[in-house]
């Protein structure tokens, strides 16, 4: 009898997992709580019942719960690779989170590509990234998933850090013109090829194509005004280097300082680019404050957050700063991080023969 009402008190519980896998489907976040509840006392009854360690596994992943849901899916073993290794992803743990993934992705998922993707895109391995999510855009694009246009997108920002300007403007031109004007996102990137290769004149119209669209969609939103422009602020921050670089240093500067006056409200890699090209624009004027601006950048909570050439031009910018101001002690602290990050650049042998040169 006891055993009956243990199987009619399951039964009731999963019908419960059920309707509340039924709402988190629908898109009901409020229901995820409650349907992890309802998985623990489930479990509680049946400890290796397939289906409700599948909803928890993916409760606890959308909860963000990471670190419980990556011991739980590593107990699931293979079933559960995919949410293994996006939990480490998460955790910011790459190397084992690429690990957890097939060695031979050739015949993995969409999902599993797109996140090796985003992993080698996170280590700075650009081109294996733009790799990557060119495999994950033609298997979203032969399966009519939706997704394509993103992994297109996702494939040009890859090109555009790995500083093959080149490929990521052949490749920008190669994608269609109607989906360009869709995504604001790829004219940005098309954008930033072009500045790649130095045509800032090309830059410049893409980013007017890339801020109409995206201050049209805003708009749509009916958001405050200085709420558009934080979320304009990479575009607006991006079309003020363009400015700068055509000599228009004053359109440039207008730009920075707007930026800065809500720079609380950007992203931190945003506020600390308009920093850096805001030091770059004034020269040797207000060396002081400029040094203020170049020293917060170079904060270790920043780097993580930064691209590999950005990091390197405020450290460059740091050290010139400091031979300017005539502190060759800064500066050679500064030159032994750049010849330390970054072995392979000529900016330290730059900067050391400069500041040789102000000493004489």
């Amino acid at each position: 009898r006891e055993q009956g009402r243990a199987i009619v008190m399951q039964e009731a519980l999963l019908s419960e997992v059920s309707r509340y896998v039924e709402e988190a489907r629908a898109g009901s976040e409020d229901a995820l709580p409650p349907l992890l509840a309802a998985c623990e006392r489930v479990l509680a009854l049946a400890p290796e019942d397939a289906e409700t360690l599948r909803a928890k596994l993916t409760c606890l992943v959308e909860l963000g719960r990471y670190g419980e849901a990556e011991a739980l899916a590593a107990e699931l073993g293979e079933p559960a690779r995919y949410e293994r290794a996006y939990a480490l992803y998460q955790l910011g743990r790459e190397a084992d989170a690429m690990r957890a993934l097939p060695a031979d992705l050739s015949g993995a998922s969409g999902a599993e590509q797109t996140l090796a993707a985003q992993i080698k895109y996170r280590q700075a391995e650009y081109g294996e990234a733009a790799r990557l999510f060119r495999a994950a855009a033609e298997q979203a694009a032969s399966e009519g998933d939706g997704t394509a246009a993103e992994h297109y997108t996702n494939v040009l920002a890859s090109l555009v850090l790995s500083r093959d300007s080149a490929a990521a403007t052949s490749y920008g031109a190669s994608l269609a013109a109607g989906l360009e004007a869709e995504q604001f996102e790829l004219a940005y990137n098309l954008a930033c090829a072009h500045i790649g290769s130095g045509e800032y004149s090309a830059a410049r119209d893409k980013l007017a194509v890339a801020l109409r669209a995206c201050r049209e969609s805003l708009g749509a939103e009916n958001l405050p005004e200085e709420e558009v422009e934080v979320e304009l602020g990479v575009l607006t921050a991006q079309a003020a280097f363009v400015d700068q670089q055509l000599g228009d240093k004053e359109a440039a500067a207008a730009a920075y300082a707007t930026l800065a006056s809500f720079k609380a409200e950007l992203e931190v890699a945003v506020a600390a680019v308009v920093a850096n090209n805001t030091v770059a624009l004034r020269g040797e004027a207000n060396l002081f404050d400029s040094w203020k601006k170049a020293k917060a950048n170079l904060a270790d909570p920043l780097v993580k957050k930064l691209t590999p050439h950005q990091r390197q031009a405020f450290l460059a910018n740091a050290a010139l700063l400091s031979v300017a101001m005539s502190r060759p002690e800064q500066a050679k602290e500064c030159v032994s991080s750049l010849r330390s990050e970054f072995p392979a650049s000529p900016l330290p042998a730059i900067i050391e023969a400069a500041s040789a040169a102000r000493a004489r």
